[in-house]
């Protein structure tokens, strides 16, 4: 029987011969040629071997029994037996350029963990230690992976509700056990702005999260080689901030005030928003920023509710001023901008989809410019595809099936639950309307220059007191699992098939005894 992973691995041979067994006292070992690129990836999985009790080996002699220490060799024939070894190597059969390809071979007297990159090696990690907790088993055998989608991420919604260094750290950790890459911190809406900033300190939440809280929590991230996406949501969902400048407030023509939307056309609007983006942007580590941009004119189904050109003149003067004609061609402007603030720090802009128009008008959304597909209002707005054929990258955030939503109905059901996500969903399956599916093709999620990055996961936190930080990790566990399933793992191949939610369970379920040596349960 092949071992159980969660997510299932791509390839799985048996070789001849014994399974490696850890030796309690063993060390993390390095080819001395990649240790300057490897000992960071190394000292995670010695500290997270640390945490196996007990290891299944014998105790090696004169040798304590706390973190492994983490040594350089000139060879593998060096190491000693129960040890692991960590190398870069190709990965025979993965795609060229692919940074997290790894192989692993878990066959005496050493584990040999080898990968394309350090993230390949790291990922090769999370598998030995599931593997850990069916040593025995399955004999000696071999794993070739590597993830079918490389943005596989969670959002979290810190803005409405406050979450501690802590349990983001403990956070950072679940997403690594199942492979995930990413952590989105949407930092403010219009309940608060859950960050300290010294910039603008008069707009910062009591229960903010520290400078210090936020950069140790990226390096943290780092170490795990996952990528920390800061969000700040804008120019809508801005209440909390606008509170202390209502001065920046929208103001329509009939002397109305839009509590939550930020006046672009103003140059202190803007500058306040600069001075944010440049400070988090040189403060934290990573390529990617969040810019936000949902939301901003309106829903659609409240037409006497939406920013039109009559009712925000100045916003039409704003898109003149900048070579347009329409509202959007002066929020593509807007959204430019901010993306070339950042882009001065050496990152890349990652905005919500619902207000951009692919074909764009006089001024089009830059093409660097990554769209986060949440929604699709009606049949008349753009789709999924049409961002891909207009050359965007695009990363998959159904809102119906990839959110968690603190105010909906519990348990969750239908769509939005771990079985629905599971059964019902895939990468390229994509909002055609809110209660609506449409499937991209594979010409449409290959296509170049567009892509189909991937997709992420969303907490997010409309009655911020409906359930506990515990209970949240315990309400997202499921869904998290099933998210990493359907992110890494192949479409076909020699795996456990699971063909639905309560098989993929019996199969983790086969794994959660391991506990925090595979950081699953």
């Amino acid at each position: 029987m092949t071992p159980p992973f969660v997510p299932a691995v791509r390839d799985v041979q048996q070789r001849d011969g014994d399974a490696w067994v850890p030796a309690r006292g063993c060390r993390v070992a390095v080819l001395a040629r990649d240790f300057a690129r490897l000992e960071g990836t190394a000292r995670v999985l010695a500290g997270d071997l640390a945490r196996v009790r007990p290891l299944p080996g014998p105790r090696r002699p004169g040798v304590s029994l706390g973190v492994p220490p983490v040594v350089a060799l000139a060879s593998r024939s060096e190491a000693l037996p129960g040890d692991v070894v960590l190398c870069l190597d190709e990965v025979a059969g993965a795609p060229s350029g692919e940074q997290e390809a790894y192989r692993l071979e878990f066959t005496a007297p050493v584990a040999v963990l080898a990968g394309h990159t350090e993230r390949g090696v790291h990922q090769a990690g999370r598998t030995l230690l599931q593997a850990l907790a069916t040593a025995g088993r399955h004999g000696a055998y071999e794993v070739t992976d590597w993830p079918s989608y490389a943005v596989r991420g969670l959002m979290v919604d810190v803005g409405r509700k406050p979450f501690g260094a802590g349990w983001l750290e403990r956070l950072v950790e679940t997403l690594s056990a199942l492979k995930l890459n990413e952590l989105h911190l949407h930092l403010s809406d219009s309940l608060a702005f859950r960050v300290e900033s010294e910039s603008h300190p008069e707009i910062v939440a009591e229960d903010a999260l520290t400078r210090a809280e936020l950069r140790g929590l990226a390096e943290l991230a780092a170490r795990h080689h996952l990528a920390l996406v800061p969000e700040f949501d804008t120019p809508g969902h801005l209440r909390s901030v606008l509170d202390r400048h209502p001065d920046l407030r929208l103001r329509l023509a009939d002397g109305s005030v839009r509590g939550e939307n930020l006046d672009y056309s103003l140059p202190a609007a803007r500058a306040l928003v600069h001075d944010l983006l440049h400070e988090y942007a040189e403060l934290l580590p990573g390529e990617l920023f969040h810019l936000g941009g949902d939301e901003f004119f309106g829903y659609f189904w409240e037409p006497g509710h939406r920013v039109t050109p009559e009712r925000a003149p100045q916003l039409v003067r704003f898109a003149r001023e900048r070579g347009g004609e329409t509202l959007h061609d002066g929020f593509a402007a807007y959204v430019n901008e901010l993306a070339g603030v950042v882009r001065e720090h050496g990152k890349r802009a990652r905005v919500w989809n619902d207000e951009i128009l692919p074909a764009g008008g006089a001024v089009r959304l830059d093409a660097d410019v990554q769209l986060d597909t949440w929604i699709r209002w009606n049949h008349a707005q753009p789709s999924a595809a049409d961002y891909l054929r207009a050359g965007y990258d695009v990363v998959n955030g159904h809102g119906d099936h990839l959110y968690y939503v603190l105010g909906e109905d519990r348990p969750p059901r239908g769509k939005k639950s771990a079985p629905g996500l599971y059964e019902a969903w895939t990468p390229r399956t994509v909002m055609d309307a809110p209660g609506e599916d449409a499937e991209l093709t594979p010409d449409e999620r290959d296509e170049r220059p567009g892509r189909l990055l991937g997709a992420h996961l969303s907490i997010w936190c409309d009655t911020p007191d409906l359930a506990t930080e515990d209970e949240i990790a315990e309400g997202t566990a499921p869904w998290l699992r099933a998210f990493a399933e359907r992110l890494w793992s192949a479409p076909a191949g020699p795996r456990d098939p699971a063909p639905d939610h309560a098989a993929f369970e019996r199969r983790y379920a086969r794994l959660a005894p391991g506990g925090a040596a595979n950081g699953l349960a």
